[in-house]
Protein backbone atom coordinates (compact mmCIF):
# COMPACT_ATOMS: atom_id res chain seq x y z
CA UNK A 1 0.00 0.00 0.00
CA UNK A 2 1.09 3.41 -0.83
CA UNK A 3 0.08 7.03 1.13
CA UNK A 4 0.47 9.99 1.07
CA UNK A 5 -1.17 13.23 2.60
CA UNK A 6 -3.45 13.39 -0.52
CA UNK A 7 -4.18 9.89 -1.52
CA UNK A 8 -4.29 6.05 -0.62
CA UNK A 9 -3.34 3.52 -3.19
CA UNK A 10 -4.48 -0.22 -2.13
CA UNK A 11 -3.14 -2.56 -4.88
CA UNK A 12 -5.21 -5.65 -5.79
CA UNK A 13 -2.60 -8.81 -6.41
CA UNK A 14 -5.15 -11.39 -7.16
CA UNK A 15 -6.41 -10.99 -11.10
CA UNK A 16 -9.94 -11.31 -10.64
CA UNK A 17 -10.38 -10.36 -14.32
CA UNK A 18 -7.69 -10.69 -17.01
CA UNK A 19 -8.38 -7.75 -19.09
CA UNK A 20 -9.97 -5.29 -17.17
CA UNK A 21 -8.87 -2.69 -14.57
CA UNK A 22 -10.92 -0.66 -12.13
CA UNK A 23 -9.80 2.51 -10.70
CA UNK A 24 -11.90 4.31 -7.73
CA UNK A 25 -11.72 7.86 -6.20
CA UNK A 26 -14.04 6.74 -3.21
CA UNK A 27 -16.67 9.23 -2.87
CA UNK A 28 -16.49 10.70 -6.55
CA UNK A 29 -16.23 8.08 -9.32
CA UNK A 30 -14.86 4.54 -10.67
CA UNK A 31 -13.75 3.83 -13.96
CA UNK A 32 -13.32 0.42 -15.52
CA UNK A 33 -11.45 0.19 -18.04
CA UNK A 34 -11.08 -2.99 -20.82
CA UNK A 35 -7.27 -3.28 -22.05
CA UNK A 36 -7.63 -5.00 -24.94
CA UNK A 37 -7.53 -3.45 -28.32
CA UNK A 38 -9.97 -1.34 -28.62
CA UNK A 39 -9.18 0.70 -25.42
CA UNK A 40 -12.50 1.84 -23.81
CA UNK A 41 -13.19 3.37 -20.24
CA UNK A 42 -16.36 3.79 -18.37
CA UNK A 43 -16.46 6.61 -15.74
CA UNK A 44 -19.06 5.94 -13.58
CA UNK A 45 -20.72 8.95 -11.05
CA UNK A 46 -23.88 7.45 -10.37
CA UNK A 47 -23.99 6.96 -6.18
CA UNK A 48 -25.79 3.96 -6.19
CA UNK A 49 -23.49 2.15 -8.67
CA UNK A 50 -20.30 3.93 -7.82
CA UNK A 51 -21.15 2.75 -4.29
CA UNK A 52 -21.86 -0.98 -5.76
CA UNK A 53 -18.59 -1.26 -7.40
CA UNK A 54 -16.46 0.39 -4.49
CA UNK A 55 -18.00 -2.44 -2.43
CA UNK A 56 -17.40 -5.17 -4.95
CA UNK A 57 -15.83 -8.15 -3.17
CA UNK A 58 -14.13 -10.49 -6.17
CA UNK A 59 -15.23 -14.19 -6.09
CA UNK A 60 -12.07 -15.98 -4.41
CA UNK A 61 -10.00 -18.60 -7.38
CA UNK A 62 -8.14 -21.71 -6.00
Amino acid sequence: MSTHNNYKILENTINTFRNINITIHSGKWVMISKNTHPAIHFVIHHPKLRDAIENFIAPVLE
